[in-house]
């Protein structure tokens, strides 16, 4: 993926956002290629704020967006999708959001304000304490309970109509990495014999029984901790309605194994641990497909250590 950058919008002056004026303005340097969002800090004299506002205007034609649109109907381009994202978050979940304050659009664009919580962007999951990994893994677990018998974008969280039948989950996910490996590997011999394994692989993968909230794109920069200990998560307009079974496999890229065991833990306080084998050689193609991780050698990313595998209680 890449960060798409516009000089007019980097040197903007919010000033016009707020009623008091800002002592400090802060622009963050992206924090992983392909940044959804221009992100600011803002310092007034009463309170600390973020600023957010779209890098994208359409879909960009590269693999993880592509594959997030064709699966999920998933996009990053209105922050009002964001605003019902956490407020459905705040009621089902344990995680703490941002407080929305508005909504606005000036200088044509749209941006949105949120409260700036305390703690510091996490560099690695390693750097959360024991006792944050489990929660973390109990609040995931907890969010697997919330089933849809639909999958899709995240309003079909709370209008079934915005999904698609569980049932068409498979059929949608091959056309879709078939798309993915023409469009995007078509030159790529391992690539091309990858993915007629694992697609041959997902016509004797079992039935997906239902969706929940996931997080597509998880990534260290979207949690703060003071301390290793997790004071919130940042990021969440990629949470969207689908197996538990493919969130869990792209955290097996991300845990390392002491992390893992803790995440698992949690996990297993709410409900059982999903078997990820059945699911993990198909998800693992969709996910490098789209460059979850980035342009991972294809032979490295399926030899990747099943992490969850190895940490069973």
């Amino acid at each position: 993926m890449q960060t798409i950058h516009d000089a007019g919008v980097t040197s903007l002056d919010l000033s016009p956002l707020f009623a008091q004026p800002i002592r400090r303005q802060t622009l963050y340097a992206p924090y992983h290629p392909g940044q959804a969002n221009y992100i600011w800090e803002i310092q007034t004299d009463d309170a600390a704020y973020i600023v957010r506002s779209p890098r994208l205007v359409l879909p960009p034609d590269e693999d993880f967006w592509q594959g997030a649109l064709r699966v999920f109907e998933s996009h990053t381009l209105s922050p009002m999708r964001t605003v019902s994202i956490n407020q459905w978050l705040e009621v089902h979940s344990t995680w703490r959001i941002p407080r929305t304050y508005r909504v606005t659009h000036w200088a044509s664009r749209d941006f949105l304000i949120v409260e700036r919580l305390p703690g510091d962007p996490l560099q690695k999951f390693s750097q959360l304490s024991y006792d944050s990994l489990v929660q973390w893994g109990r609040t995931v677990a907890l969010l697997h309970q919330c089933r849809r018998m639909v999958f899709g974008p995240p309003q079909a969280l709370w209008d079934v109509r915005a999904g698609q039948p569980i049932d068409q989950f498979s059929t949608r996910l091959l056309a879709t990495m078939r798309y993915l490996t023409s469009r995007y590997y078509s030159e790529d011999p391992i690539a091309q014999r990858w993915a007629a394994r694992a697609v041959n692989a997902g016509f004797v993968m079992p039935t997906i029984p239902y969706a929940c909230p996931m997080m597509l794109d998880w990534d260290p920069s979207q949690m703060l901790a003071i301390n290793h200990q997790l004071t919130g998560l940042v990021d969440t307009e990629l949470y969207v309605v689908g197996p538990p079974q493919l969130e869990l496999c792209s955290l097996e890229y991300l845990l390392d194994r002491a992390s893992a065991r803790a995440f698992r833990r949690g996990y297993n306080q709410i409900a059982p641990f999903p078997d990820l084998h059945p699911y993990r050689l198909l998800f693992r193609l969709f996910l490098r497909l789209m460059s979850f991780r980035g342009p991972v050698p294809w032979n490295q990313w399926f030899d990747w250590p099943a992490g969850f595998a190895e940490t069973k209680p």
